[in-house]
């Protein structure tokens, strides 16, 4: 199982979301579909996207709230299949002191999706910075022998349209991705990544994505007369599948 970690509202549903809805419009070699379990989960979570250019509602604590979900990848040319299992939990349940569970889980799982946003400040960092010691030392309590973790993680910079102003800053995020990234992360993180992690690779990512238009940058989000956000489906998403793929 791939565990797909962040803080809350760091856009981890809108993610699982638009990996379906989204995926056909981005230039691959896969083709991606829930599985039959996980089919009105997800589509519950599209329908608002899809019908009323809304957000899905971020996942709470709520009874019922939390879903066991599940993609096919499948290989265009090769025709090769893997299922792509992952759980959709409450972001909160990342921040603080971790249950045993979740620390558990994070130690069990095959490889790990972090989703890092910056939306809310700098504290973000100071808290996954917290969650990796907590999950370092579940990992390697009781052993004599401590070694970095070998297992895939890959580090998802989220909602980086907001952070591309003109076409060479969207030049940059295509053409030197993992270096854009770091770019964004502060130093005492990246330390830390290095120093838990053996096997890790930066990805910026945005659900909504990113339309170029006659040399300018348009924007795939807005606030209606409501102010409440909406999403267009103008955008190219980025990097919305690659993560899992190179897990």
């Amino acid at each position: 199982m791939i565990i797909l970690w962040g803080p809350s509202s760091s856009g981890k549903t809108a993610l699982l979301a638009n990996m379906y809805l989204r995926s056909a419009s981005v230039e691959n070699d896969w083709e991606i579909f829930p599985t039959p379990t996980s089919m009105p989960e997800i589509m519950r979570h599209s329908q608002g996207i899809e019908f009323q250019n809304e957000f899905p509602i971020g996942t709470g604590f709520a009874a019922g709230a939390e879903h066991d979900l599940s993609y096919s990848f499948r290989n265009k040319k090769t025709r090769e299949v893997f299922l792509f299992e992952t759980k959709d939990l409450a972001g909160g349940r990342f921040q603080g002191e971790m249950s045993p569970e979740i620390l558990e889980s994070l130690k069990s799982a095959e490889g790990i999706v972090l989703i890092l946003d910056f939306d809310r400040g700098r504290h973000r960092e100071t808290e996954v910075i917290n969650a990796l010691g907590q999950m370092f030392v579940s990992r390697t309590e009781g052993k004599t022998e401590i070694e970095k973790d070998n297992r895939p993680l890959a580090v998802c910079l989220s909602k980086v349209d907001q952070f591309v102003n003109n076409p060479e800053e969207y030049q940059r995020l295509e053409q030197e991705p993992e270096k854009f990234v770091r770019g964004w992360l502060g130093e005492d993180l990246l330390r830390r990544l290095d120093q838990f992690h053996s096997k890790l690779k930066f990805f910026p990512v945005s659900s909504v994505g990113i339309r170029l238009s006659f040399g300018s940058v348009q924007k795939s989000v807005f606030f209606d007369e409501r102010l409440i956000l909406r999403v267009t489906k103008r955008g190219k998403p980025i990097n919305i599948v690659e993560p899992f793929i190179w897990i």
